[in-house]
């Protein structure tokens, strides 16, 4: 299980466990996760070859 800790608490999501639209969803409205945080559902994402264009462009 891989997991992130989320608005830096205990709270943690289990980011094998979720669908690629909900990953996107918290990447896009969380704006307390850390850059590892971030970098670490993106990397999620490429593996599913999910939003690519998305994640392509945010890194512009």
């Amino acid at each position: 299980m891989r997991a992130i800790n989320t608005l830096n608490t205990d709270k943690k999501i289990d980011i094998d466990n979720l669908c690629s639209r909900k990953l996107w969803e918290i990447l896009m409205v969380n704006q307390r996760l850390d850059r590892l945080q971030q970098e670490t559902i993106e990397q999620e994402l490429l593996t599913r070859r999910h939003y690519i264009p998305e994640l392509a462009s945010r890194r512009q």
